[in-house]
């Protein structure tokens, strides 16, 4: 009896280490399929446009968005020198030069789609109103390459915003139409180039190789003094649409000279 009793306890031991393997494996392949699926990186964006939304329902104050910069390295397989990222955008090159280009354009214009998304594609109203006018910028992702794509650069705006322009986007024509409202990449051009105080060779200037570029959108916001302080200005600014200006989608080289002259008042992402 007391063998019996030994061999019967070998074979329950056995059946949990059978099923303690079999949910070990199962949880690691649950774990390989979440890590290829990404989900961490899909989070960060609904969570900050979550917030947009939900922010833009609020009646009277909407509390601060969570919404955070991210730090990405656009990599055809290697690493952003100097550059600590918080996310990697792999891309994969072929053999031709010309396309690698628009590989690499591909991945630019998605990290801009992405920030147009999170902030409500310029159909949201997601601040409180404040005492004073303020410019609220947010500072959606800042972009580097890797040596590798790094190497099919420069790539001027001019031929950048033209690529937007030809590039389909489903429901909406072409990616430029979804992310300014027009399909006329020299409109673009020109706005942008008085903004950086490049008319005329904002077209010339571009991507290069070695530089970081930030992707911002936001909102200009009327204070609640300017409607005493400037009654008529206010009828103005409602009959022009101009109250909750929403800030373009902007991308340029990070510098110093360059945030300047979008002149933010203060960044409502953490930066």
């Amino acid at each position: 009896m007391k063998f019996n009793f030994l061999n019967k306890r070998g074979e329950l031991t056995t059946q949990q280490i059978v099923i303690l393997i079999v949910l070990i494996t199962s949880f690691a392949v649950i774990l390989f399929f979440l890590w290829r699926l990404n989900p961490g990186e899909l989070s960060q964006k609904e969570v900050c446009h979550n917030s947009v939304v939900t922010a833009s329902k609020a009646s009277l104050f909407s509390g601060a968005l969570d919404c955070s910069t991210e730090y990405v390295c656009i990599s055809a397989g290697g690493e952003c020198d100097g550059f600590t990222h918080t996310r990697k955008v792999e891309i994969s090159f072929t053999n031709n030069p010309a396309k690698n280009k628009q590989i690499l354009m591909d991945a630019i214009a998605n990290e801009m789609v992405d920030c147009w998304w999170m902030y409500g594609e310029g159909k949201l109203d997601y601040l409180n109103k404040g005492a004073l006018s303020k410019k609220h910028c947010a500072l959606c992702s800042v972009i580097a390459f890797d040596k590798k794509a790094g190497s099919v650069l420069p790539i001027t705006y001019g031929v950048f915003y033209n690529y937007l322009q030809n590039k389909n986007y489903p429901g909406h024509g072409n990616y430029l139409n979804y992310l300014y409202g027009t399909s006329n990449s020299g409109k673009i051009i020109n706005s942008f180039g008085k903004l950086f105080g490049q008319t005329g060779t904002f077209v010339n200037l571009g991507f290069e190789a070695n530089k970081q570029y930030s992707i911002m959108t936001g909102m200009m916001k009327t204070g609640v003094l300017n409607y005493f302080l400037f009654p008529a200005n206010i009828v103005m600014n409602k009959n022009n649409k101009n109250e909750n200006d929403i800030l373009p989608l902007l991308i340029f080289e990070a510098n110093t000279k360059n945030y300047d002259a979008v002149n933010c008042d203060e960044f409502i992402s953490k930066v």
